[in-house]
Order: structure tokens, then sequence, then C-alpha cells
């Protein structure tokens, strides 16, 4: 489908109400995959840039004049991008609630997050790995790793009508250090190149503007993880990059750990190289965090099982946990 068709059809959903969507039990757990969910509206990440469950769900749709949905419930069928951000609400209170119509036959269609309602200058548009797919958030596959981006472009105003922003910074820093940070720009089909003239922000950091490569030198002036976000005029602003700074750097992972994000539903969940932070959520949960450095998990809800480390910390609502 071609994108003209699209953005009219987006055009004439995004109107001023929406449908909420529910999660409800779904059939089956295969096929469950994490993605990078960065989710941006309004100058500011709804969701920074977390790992997020994605997998099949259902989802019950509001039968609304604005969004005119039918009101029947519905199924993401597989690890999808709309299904990412839909599980994520449950646990990024900035994307609560996620509105979705079902009145096109090309598919299902985001029409509001948090108050971000679509109209016929605004709209919810989606990216996977700094592509824009040609087709719907709903039919879109991901697969483990892959880079979610879902923003609330204006036409009128302009905002996140440009490229999308990406930062790159190491993932450990010495305060006061400088270190090097990359920003590249990509465009509508995933083209990149060097961001020249973006703003860095760090957090206790000045900003500071990257040079004709991309680059900007940034010092830290605190100790904690610490983000980097990169913006500039009417680009997609990055996410939100976390960086450990501390005096004594060892105390740092050398790769960069995750936030992960279950659904309500039973999942399996595989940790990273560095320090996670794993929220299983509701359902019977498999929990993997073997390979990184010293993790924290969380189970919630459910019969679930850990397979961890010693150095590990598992809270006290896992029911099985396997040490290694």
């Amino acid at each position: 489908m071609s994108k003209d068709v699209l953005r009219s059809a987006r055009r004439a959903a995004a109107t001023a109400g929406c449908l909420t969507i529910a999660l409800l039990a779904a059939p089956g757990a295969a096929g469950a995959v994490t993605v990078n969910l960065h989710v941006e509206a309004g100058g500011k990440a709804l969701a920074g840039g977390t790992g997020q469950v994605t997998r099949t769900l259902s989802a019950k749709t509001t039968k609304s004049s604005a969004c005119h949905g039918s009101g029947k419930p519905v199924t993401l069928n597989g690890p999808t991008s709309l299904g990412a951000l839909a599980a994520a609400q449950n646990w990024q209170r900035g994307l609560a609630p996620v509105g979705i119509s079902d009145e096109f036959s090309f598919g299902l269609f985001v029409c509001s997050v948090d108050g971000f309602f679509g109209s016929s200058d605004a709209f919810w548009l989606y990216k996977v790995n700094h592509v824009s797919p040609e087709i719907g958030g709903d039919a879109y596959r991901n697969r483990t790793g892959d880079d979610v981006l879902w923003f609330f472009q204006n036409t009128e105003t302009g905002q996140n009508t440009g490229d999308e922003l990406v930062v790159e910074a190491p993932a450990r820093a010495r305060p006061g250090e400088p270190v090097d940070v990359a920003v590249s720009a990509y465009s509508f089909d995933g083209k990149r190149r060097p961001a020249a003239g973006a703003t860095v922000a760090a957090k206790r950091s000045s900003s500071v503007t990257t040079d004709a490569s991309g680059h900007a030198r940034v010092s830290f002036g605190g100790q904690g993880y610490l983000w980097v976000r990169a913006a500039r005029g009417f680009d997609v602003p990055s996410s939100l990059v976390r960086v450990c700074v501390r005096s004594n750097v060892s105390r740092c992972a050398p790769s960069r750990g995750q936030r992960i994000y279950g659904t309500e539903l039973g999942d399996r969940i595989r940790g990273t190289s560095g320090r996670d932070v794993v929220n299983g959520g509701a359902g019977d949960d498999v929990i993997n965090v073997r390979r990184g450095r010293t993790d924290r998990v969380f189970c919630g809800r459910g019969v679930d099982l850990v397979r961890a480390s010693r150095k590990d910390r598992v809270a006290d609502d896992c029911e099985e946990v396997r040490l290694k």
C-alpha cells in the first residue's frame, strides 16, 4: 500500500476521540519477542527506549463516533509493533490510554496515545529499525532486538516531520571526563547521514551541539545512570540513552543493559549482556538473565520460573528460581 493511501486513511480516522485498548487473554505464547520501544510526542519521550515484549494479544475496541470503531474485539497476531505499543501502556504511564480503530480494511489504526489525538493535520506513524514500513503496525512482524519508534507527527506545526535522530554513546564514563557522542539522522526510508547542528542534552550536564560530522563531546556532572538525548528542529528527537557514570568506572558494566517489561500474559523473557531490570507482569513467565551482569528481576502475578546467576537479585514474588 502506498504512503499516500496510508496518509489519507490516517487523516480520515484521526479525529478527536479514540478507542481504548484493553488486553485480554489470547491463545498461545509462541513468537514472543522483545523490542526496543521509543514513543515520541509533543517534544517528550512518552517511552524513552525500553525493552518491551510483544506477542499475540487480543484487544477490545471501543465504539466511538470519533474513531469509528466497531466495538468488537480484535486480535493482534504475532509479535507486532502495535502489540508492543498496546502492551507498554500497562507499564508506561505516559502511554495510557492507547486508542485504536478498526474502521479501515487494511488493518488497525492508532488514533491516540495519552491524549495526543489525531486530526486532519496530525497522526501517529511508526518506524522499525529506522525505516517506515509499507504495512500497518498490526501487520509488521517484529524480531528480537528491533528498534520500534512510534511518533506523533503534526504537519501544521512541523513537529516530528523531519528525520529520526539516533544517539550513539559509550555505556560508561567518568564524571567530568569528556566522551564522544555521535548523532545520526535517518530519513523516512532509512537513509543515514550525520546529524550536524543537533543539540545534545545530558542529565546534569550542559547542552552541546554536534559538528559537521554529527559528533560532540559530552561531560557528565554527576554520578549514576544518566541519560543523553538529541534534538534538532522538526526532526524526531532521539530516545533516552543511558550512560553509567562512576568515578570507579569498573563498577559499570562494559555493555548497556535494559529495563525490560513483559505483557499481562505468560512470556518468555531473556536479558541482555548488561545490567537489566526485568518486570515480568502477570502470567506464568519464564525469565532467563544468566548471561548478563548483576540483574534485578520482578515477576508479578502468575507462577513464574527464573533462571539466574547467584549474583542476580530476584524478588520474592518469583515462585521458582534456578541459580547457576
